[in-house]
């Protein structure tokens, strides 16, 4: 007598949320890295990586070439509190030793060695990069934690060759985020430190590009009718109650970029019906009261898919009042939350040293309210918050300066 075998029962898939890749993915290989006789290669690059990030150009070459030497140069200022107590940031990269690389350390493929500059050469020139394309940085000793505003995390570390004394090795190491985006930072790194250098790298078998070569494609405006925005605007609603945050995530960047001024034939149809018409006012009222969530991790090592969240929402913000459209007047005039919204983005501002992106991205909506209010809404302590931020900016973050000071011009002439 045959018996039929018995079937095996199916498995669903596993989902993988983007809050485990954006704020708690671990490279393997850095775990590894942190003990220098488990060093091994970096091989988890060509991996495909589920990813939430926005893409961004960096910036030309030969503007960040010449940041790079006006900052080497220039004496730096000291930030102090309104007490007049001085703070203790980093006004460079301060290294008092570099470890030996190992016997049985095995190099990957970002790693540059740099012969005939010393450690403290190699690193004023590394945090002279990160301020001119302000990068986040934590700096311990030896080792630099890197965040990027599209929240791409690296570390650079610096180790003396095994084989060449009078060489460093800078280990550039991806965490998580954008491989692509890995690549035009680890560019950017080489060219910094081996200005000289002509000949392109290559990262496992390819030669590096960058997005940069993206920017001289001609890409022509599609007209998009009133009535597909609509339909957009309206799945925007209903993704936005949604509890998986890769659902939010995934609606608010494509709310990013339809809002965005890049978006010439879209932007300004979906912002006149985010702030005219009521039947789209929620997408408004859900941006505002994620900004006023606030942000709870405390630093570059925590998750951070809520502070990626909040730079979505800040960042729509300013799409919205930066609309030319005589309904944010209104709407400045007649919500009833627009005051605690603005002690809110000012709150953001203050919190520039953990999260500087999110502090730009405040400092412009505050710019904006600003410009637009003509009923001198309360802003109390916003110009003490950006002189903080601005000072700050000056340090290390230029992009935070900039942006502090274009705000601070505002008030003054409100003032």
């Amino acid at each position: 007598m045959l018996i039929a075998p018995v079937p095996k029962p199916l498995v669903a898939p596993t989902i993988v949320s983007p809050t485990y890749i954006l704020g708690n993915c671990k490279d393997d290989n850095l775990e590894k890295s942190k003990s220098e006789d488990s060093d091994i290669e970096d091989d988890d690059e060509t991996k495909p990586r589920l990813m939430s990030v926005a893409v961004s150009f960096p910036p030309d070459q030969s503007e960040l070439e010449s940041k790079l030497g006006q900052d080497l140069r220039r004496p730096q200022p000291v930030l102090k509190e309104s007490n007049n107590v001085e703070l203790k940031l980093d006004t460079t990269w301060e290294i008092e030793s570099i470890p030996p690389a190992s016997s049985d350390y095995r190099r990957s493929r970002t790693v540059i060695e740099v012969p005939g500059r010393s450690m403290h050469e190699i690193a004023r020139i590394i945090f002279a990069s990160n301020k001119a394309k302000s990068i986040h940085a934590v700096y311990d000793n030896a080792i630099v934690k890197c965040k990027t505003s599209s929240y791409l995390k690296f570390t650079v570390r610096l180790l003396y060759s095994p084989k060449d004394a009078d060489s460093i090795l800078v280990d550039v190491r991806r965490v998580s985020g954008c491989a692509l985006a890995f690549r035009d930072e680890y560019q950017a790194i080489v060219h910094a430190i081996l200005p000289d250098e002509s000949t392109p790298r290559k990262m496992h078998g390819s030669v590096i590009k960058s997005f940069a070569d993206l920017e001289s494609m001609d890409i022509p405006d599609i007209p998009v009718d009133e009535d597909i925005i609509e339909r957009s605007l309206e799945d925007s609603i209903g993704n936005l109650e949604s509890k998986m945050y890769d659902t939010r995530i995934i609606t608010l960047q494509d709310l990013l970029l339809t809002t965005g001024p890049e978006s010439k034939e879209t932007s300004s149809t979906a912002c006149k019906l985010i702030l005219g018409n009521s039947k789209y006012n929620k997408i408004l009222e859900y941006v505002v009261r994620d900004i006023m969530k606030k942000v709870e991790n405390t630093g570059i090592d925590d998750n951070d898919s809520e502070e990626y969240q909040r730079s979505l929402t800040l960042n729509i913000l300013g799409n919205l009042l930066s609309s030319e459209n005589n309904s944010t007047l209104k709407l400045i005039k007649e919500s009833p939350w627009t005051g605690k919204l603005i002690d809110i983005l000012i709150w953001y501002v203050d919190m520039h040293r953990k999260y500087p992106w999110n502090a730009c991205l405040a400092a412009k909506c505050l710019r904006l309210f600003a410009s637009n209010d003509s009923a001198q809404q309360a802003y109390h302590g916003v110009y003490s918050a950006l002189e903080d931020a601005r000072c700050y900016g000056n340090i290390s973050y230029d992009l935070l300066e900039k942006e502090a000071k274009e705000a601070q011009l505002v008030f003054d002439m409100k003032v």
